[in-house]
């Protein structure tokens, strides 16, 4: 009996850049208007007071890299970007994982930014980590989703934020590479952090 041995010549796969990336907290608070119900027994009038909800969207920017796809595999430009409170420790960072992402892992998007966005239902005065790290690999779906790492970038400098809700704080630190320009007239933009 004969065997045939057939090897694949597998190019290595070179190891990404750290990313660039921002960090923007975007206060989407509102408020609940009070109410007033009367009781059909007694006919008397309870007023529910109004309220302030605190919410809002965390959104990393990540400025892509070049990536170009070898046309004999499947492998993609991925980024994971994790989060944790300020006094945790290492084993507190936790994925920021979109709707829809696989293990968290974001593919590069085009043109330009990749964003990642992550609920903000956190308090006025917390204090945020975040760090993002680039990763080249392929999905594998069996018998579970998972990712075949080829690459992986070390992971970025930390950048912490401060959760803010309705501040006229002006951004603390700018960006080292184009960025759109900020208006600082406006609200969504004014707790705007950069990381290099």
């Amino acid at each position: 009996m004969v065997f045939s041995v057939n090897f694949v010549n597998v190019c290595a796969v070179d190891k990404p850049s750290v990313p660039q990336f921002s960090v923007k907290f975007i206060d989407k608070s509102y408020d609940v208007p009070p109410t007033q119900t009367k009781d059909p027994y007694t006919g008397e009038t309870t007023t529910q007071h109004g309220y302030r909800v605190n919410d809002g969207w965390l959104e990393v920017t990540i400025k892509n890299q070049p990536f170009t796809i070898a046309p004999h595999n499947n492998s993609r430009l991925y980024y994971l970007a994790q989060v944790k409170g300020h006094f945790g420790g290492d084993d507190d960072w936790f994925t920021l994982a979109p709707t829809g992402a696989d293990l968290g892992y974001v593919e590069q998007s085009d043109p330009g930014y990749t964003v990642i966005l992550g609920n903000g239902r956190y308090d006025s005065g917390v204090q945020l980590d975040f760090r993002v790290k680039a990763v080249i690999g392929y999905p594998f779906r069996i018998p579970v989703i998972d990712l075949i790492v080829e690459a992986e970038s070390d992971w970025s400098n930390i950048q912490t934020i401060t959760i803010a809700f309705s501040s006229l704080e002006r951004p603390s630190q700018t960006a080292n590479f184009n960025t759109p320009i900020i208006d600082p007239s406006d609200p969504l933009q004014q707790n705007l952090f950069w990381s290099y």
